[in-house]
């Protein structure tokens, strides 16, 4: 009331000094010239955020613009005034003043400028919550400057309605619409600032569809082009999504420093509003980044509190509340989260503003399952759902999903809770999906890992042995997706490159289809039509893709989650084999041990970290040749990995790996007689039982042409010479009627890609780095020329089309205590088997020189009458009788077929 009749007063004095004018002499042109440089000045600290000045400033302008009876001046003078009230968030005062200028101008018939008023009169009504008159308002300015021509008015009317719609009202399709016609309108007038308005509303549409890749591009190039004509306010407005947005992907050291770019924009500008808006955002990625420096995050959220209470902004007091109970929350102190929930829900419960509180009641179901009021975290999440399915919300939905099956797993309700973890399993999917930045791919990814872990041991826990296997695959397919998320691969198939673009075509294609019928409304011939080509045409075409994917596998998997079901591998697998499938959790370890005719599976009670460590350990003891511990820690595994499926009656076994469990040397584990497995079986692994449908059709004969480099002069510094790696490449050419050995600065990664696919067996004795952080950056170091630099990465491996049946390599290695989840060993193997060869031989570690060599040589003798899982443990038994330790011999795995 006091800022109304601040508004009311100051509008009468200027009436009252208009009505003055005619008793006094005024110098005109010295008036009207003070008043534009009030007007200049205004313009100035507007531009930089210094509102209460530049009100001050355009005020002066007005009162001189009065006394001389400038109408037209008034107009658009009274028009700023109105415009930096709002800005300051005093709507109600504005009112006045752009009253005033549609009044003036329509006395001076300046039509534009009327609708310009009209249209300002519109938006404020809408800040005011008043909708109805706001939106009637803002559709008549449109009308109005479509005949006019004023495109710049139409633009902004259009803006304005479809940041309200997508803020205030979810209607997301008339938003785009319209954000999309404003959005061309100002590029064409080449009013940047407007554009850049326009995109960060975009931004906000596409994330509420969920699309966040493309929410992302919007927001960036939004803030670029604010920085990019020196609008500070804007950029910082823009910032707020950008960073959001980042948070979001899992960004969340980039989100905090975007906000405390905010924090330092704002307090440039002096824009008390900004602040708190920033040190808010900053004080949210606190409690949610990695570190969760929680009391550093309460004095930003309190700061900001202060401010919103001081203009009594309820909506923005009831959010600091709310995230100052979760901070309590995290901090420990439910008493206090309690209380400032409390507090949030009844200010926004009087707001009556449903999507506040079906945020707020989200994370109210996410504290009440912590302090165990399941039934009220259920309901919570319940009451939260309609309204984020309504809003397109998927992200939020996926976490609804999970908190509900927490809940119904808490009360003991497995059924409920499996059905909704597979609910945010989907949605996580579906999200991702639409994510295009490939590390942002691979960085959402670990926000929803859990639950393939979850859904797998509720379904274990009830003997849904299967199902549990196939989420376990599943799990492995979106990890190999992520995988191939993590950098750009180039595919070197030629049918399927050809395939993935006409996809990607035809998808296009059905996205923009869909969007012509939200655009069509009301129009149902229109809709119609398009409908019968969307279900028809597209239909046709994308279920012939469909069948293309199930006719290949290999093809699918590199574009879906589509694994094998267990009955299905067990019809592949060859008689006299046992798979062995590991996936660990938290909490425990499962092996599913199966066979062409049974299928069981165990459990291990340790959790990933303890067994991580167990295999750190037997490395390390390996490392150092000391045998006592490798023994002891040798038996441990076993125990844990080998003892549970009881006695193996085949002699033929399949391990896949998970997690630390890739960096295992399986052969090396000893039973209580102290015999190796290697000493009763062959071994080979798989990165997943699902790629076996794609592996068969690669057997092939074994061959007798040969591609072999050895000690490659790697440009590479830190990496020395390997002079037994060139003998033993002319040494093994020896068993091949067809031999090309490159050694040296010949062996260059050029000549192994103009000939690789010429040959049938392929030998690389050279050094590898495998890149944990960036497994598609793994390498094989072989020798530069002016083509080529040398580093052999993975994901060119993935673009070449092979057809050689046996890669070795014979000097791969990674570090010793730098292991993470496996995925640099799975990208070099699994690249290799896209590529077109069956069978990858590789090392754990780096292996001596000498009896690298020695071993090569065997496995290469044996070759020639054994097949190659036979052949590799012939030449490890012979290799431990000659070299004593396992260093020697325990690193060597073969990955893919053994025939």
């Amino acid at each position: 009331m006091r800022s109304l009749m601040a508004a009311l007063s100051l509008a009468a004095a200027l009436l009252l000094a208009a009505a003055s004018v005619h008793s006094q002499v005024v110098d005109t042109v010295k008036v009207k010239a003070e008043a534009e440089a009030y007007v200049e000045q205004g313009d100035t600290l507007t531009s930089k955020g210094r509102l209460e000045e530049a009100l001050k400033a355009y005020q002066s302008a007005l009162y001189n613009y009065i006394q001389i009876g400038a109408l037209e001046n008034q107009t658009r003078t009274s028009r700023s005034v109105g415009m930096t009230l709002v800005n300051l968030k005093k709507g109600q005062d504005a009112l006045t003043f752009f009253e005033r200028s549609m009044n003036t101008a329509r006395v001076c018939g300046l039509v534009a400028d009327e609708c310009e008023a009209l249209r300002l009169l519109g938006r404020t009504y809408l800040t005011l919550s008043q909708d109805s008159l706001g939106i009637d308002m803002l559709l008549k300015s449109i009308k109005v400057a479509h005949e006019i021509g004023a495109d710049s008015t139409k633009a902004s009317a259009l803006s304005a309605l479809a940041r309200h719609f997508v803020v205030n009202m979810a209607k997301f399709d008339s938003a785009q619409i319209m954000a999309e016609e404003s959005l061309k309108l100002f590029r064409i007038i080449d009013d940047k600032k407007n554009e850049a308005y326009v995109l960060n509303t975009i931004g906000l549409i596409q994330k509420s569809y969920g699309n966040y890749q493309h929410a992302f591009e919007y927001f960036k190039s939004s803030s670029e082009l604010y920085r990019s004509i020196s609008d500070k306010l804007g950029e910082c407005q823009v910032n707020t999504n950008l960073a959001l947005i980042y948070g979001t992907l899992g960004y969340r050291t980039e989100a905090l420093e975007i906000f405390q770019r905010n924090v330092e924009l704002s307090r440039e500008l002096g824009n008390p509003y900004l602040i708190a808006s920033a040190v808010m955002g900053r004080g949210v990625e606190t409690i949610s980044s990695k570190d969760q420096n929680l009391q550093n995050a309460l004095p930003d959220f309190f700061e900001a509190l202060e401010y919103f209470q001081k203009v009594d902004d309820k909506r923005s007091i009831a959010v600091c509340y709310h995230v100052i109970g979760r901070t309590n929350q995290m901090m420990g102190d439910m008493g206090q989260a309690k209380d400032y929930f409390d507090r949030s829900f009844k200010i926004a419960e009087n707001l009556k503003n449903e999507d506040l509180l079906a945020a707020f009641r989200v994370i109210y179901s996410s504290f009440c399952l912590e302090i165990k009021q399941y039934d009220l975290a259920l309901e919570s999440a319940i009451q939260a759902l309609p309204v984020m399915q309504r809003n397109g919300a998927k992200g939020v939905i996926m976490d609804i999903y999970s908190q509900m099956a927490k809940g119904y797993e808490f009360k003991g309700n497995d059924s409920s809770a499996i059905s909704f973890f597979d609910k945010s399993i989907v949605m996580a999917e579906t999200i991702r999906g639409h994510l295009q930045s490939e590390s942002q791919k691979s960085n959402y990814a670990s926000k929803y890992s859990k639950y393939y872990e979850k859904i797998i041991l509720l379904l274990n826990k009830h003997q849904n042995f299967p199902p549990a296997f196939h989420y376990a695959e599943r799990a492995r397919a979106r990890s190999f997706l992520d995988l191939l998320a993590s950098g750009q691969v180039k595919i070197g198939k030629p049918r399927h490159r050809e395939f993935l673009a006409r996809e990607n075509q035809y998808y296009q294609q059905k996205e923009e289809t869909e969007r012509l019928i939200q655009q069509a409304g009301e129009d149902t011939a229109q809709v119609v039509l398009l409908r019968g080509k969307l279900e028809g045409d597209w239909g046709a075409v994308l279920a012939g893709l469909e069948e293309q994917k199930r006719q290949e596998p290999e093809l699918a998997s590199l574009v879906s989650v589509d694994p094998l079901t267990l009955p299905q591998v067990q019809k592949l697998l060859d008689k006299g084999t046992t798979l062995l499938e590991y996936f660990l959790t938290e909490e425990k370890a499962l092996l599913w041990a199966v066979t062409r005719k049974q299928a069981e599976v165990f459990t291990v009670a340790i959790g990933g970290d303890s067994l991580k460590a167990l295999v750190l350990a037997f490395r390390q003891a390996i490392e150092t040749e000391d045998q006592p511990a490798a023994q002891r820690l040798s038996r441990q595994l076993y125990d844990l990995l080998i003892a549970p499926a009881g006695k193996l009656e085949a002699k033929d076994l399949v391990i896949v790996p998970h997690g630390i469990l890739h960096y295992l040397p399986f052969a090396a584990l000893q039973n209580p007689e102290g015999r190796y497995l290697l000493d009763d079986y062959t071994l080979r692994y798989l990165p997943s039982a699902s790629v076996i449908p794609y592996l068969i059709p690669k057997r092939r004969p074994r061959g007798q042409r040969l591609l072999a480099l050895g000690n490659p002069a790697t440009a590479r510094e830190g990496y020395p010479a390997l002079p037994q790696a060139q003998a033993e490449v002319q040494q093994i050419g020896n068993w091949y009627r067809r031999a090309l050995v490159l050694a040296g600065p010949q062996a260059t990664e050029a000549h192994f890609k103009a000939h690789a696919a010429d040959y049938d067996v392929l030998h690389l004795a050279c050094h590898g780095d495998l890149n944990a952080a960036y497994p598609l950056f793994s390498c094989l170091l072989l020798a530069p020329d002016s083509t080529e630099d040398g580093e052999l990465a993975v994901h060119e491996i993935f673009g070449m089309d092979l057809h050689a049946s046996l890669v070795v390599l014979s000097g791969c290695q990674t570090g010793l205590g730098h292991l993470t989840n496996g995925d640099e060993v799975v990208g070099l193997t699994r690249a290799f088997l896209y590529a077109g060869t069956p069978s990858v031989l590789s090392s754990l570690w780096q292996v001596e020189d000498a009896s690298t060599a020695y071993l090569a040589e065997r496995f290469h003798h044996y070759l020639q009458t054994q097949d190659k899982a036979t052949a590799l443990r012939r030449a490890q038994l012979d290799t431990r009788d000659k070299y004593s330790g396992l260093h020697a011999w325990a690193a060597f795995v073969l990955t893919g077929e053994a025939k």
